[in-house]
């Protein structure tokens, strides 16, 4: 399925249990893709993504369990849920 966000789409697809996201600046895999708005990019769950902005990538791979993404600025948000462990 191809999803207009901002001036540019991408190509959402099933990858197995996960969600497949691919574009010209992206790639990504999660449990879950929301768009938010007409150019923001909602991933949940386990998610893993390659991005570029501008030809240039913005890192190797950003992982986290929640990532916003404003396409049309290249903003970027990452929450990564941590695992506290309590010993009595």
């Amino acid at each position: 399925m191809a999803i207009q966000i901002g001036e540019g789409t991408i190509a959402v697809s099933h990858f197995g249990d996960r969600v497949r996201v691919r574009g010209e600046e992206l790639k990504a895999t999660a449990d879950c893709v929301r768009i938010d708005g007409k150019d923001r990019l909602i991933l949940e769950g386990d998610v893993v993504l390659h991005y570029k902005k501008d030809g240039r990538s913005v890192a190797s791979v950003m992982k986290g369990d929640h990532i916003e993404l404003n396409l049309s600025n290249g903003a970027m948000t990452i929450q990564r849920t941590t695992k506290t462990t309590v010993t009595p």
